[in-house]
C-alpha cells in the first residue's frame, strides 16, 4: 500500500435502502517497534485512514487560491488505522464495499431475524435485494 490509496465502505439506509458509499484515503504509514520480552524487536507497519468528506476533512486551505488539502484538525470518528496483517474493513473497489455489506446483512438476519425492526425500516431481505441490484448496476 502506498500513501495516497483509495478504499471503500458502504452503508444502507434502514428506512429508504439508498445506498451510500465512503471514501478512505490512506493519510500515513507509520513503522511501529514492538518489543517482547521472549522475542527480538521487531517493526510493524501501522496504516492510519481518513475519510474524505469535503469541507470536514478535506477543506479549502487558502482564500485566495484553488488548492484543498486535508483539514488540521479531524474528528476520531472519521479515522482509522490498523497493522500490517490484519484484516482491514475497507474494501478496494465499491463492488467489494458492496459484498462485504451483503455479508454483514446476512449476519445481522442469520442473528436476529427481522424481531427487532422498528416500523417503517426495511426488513433484511429487502435490503438484500437493493444491495443485490446495486451490485449488478455496478458491474
Amino acid at each position: 500500500m502506498k500513501k495516497g490509496e483509495t478504499r471503500w465502505t458502504a452503508t444502507i439506509d434502514d428506512e429508504t435502502g439508498k445506498i451510500e458509499y465512503d471514501e478512505w484515503i490512506l493519510k500515513s504509514i507509520r513503522r511501529r517497534n514492538i518489543h517482547n520480552r521472549y522475542v527480538n524487536p521487531f517493526y510493524v507497519k501501522n496504516f492510519h485512514w481518513v475519510q474524505k468528506i469535503k469541507g470536514i476533512t478535506w477543506v479549502k486551505l487558502s482564500t485566495k487560491h484553488f488548492d484543498w488539502g486535508w483539514a488540521k484538525n479531524i474528528p476520531a470518528w472519521l479515522k482509522y488505522s490498523h497493522y500490517e496483517g490484519l484484516k482491514c474493513r475497507l474494501s478496494a473497489s465499491r463492488q467489494g464495499a458492496l459484498q462485504e455489506l451483503a455479508k454483514t446483512e446476512k449476519f445481522w438476519f442469520k442473528r436476529n431475524g427481522d424481531k427487532y425492526l422498528e416500523p417503517g425500516e426495511l426488513t433484511h431481505a429487502e435490503k438484500l435485494k437493493k444491495i443485490a441490484y446495486a451490485r449488478k448496476r455496478l458491474k
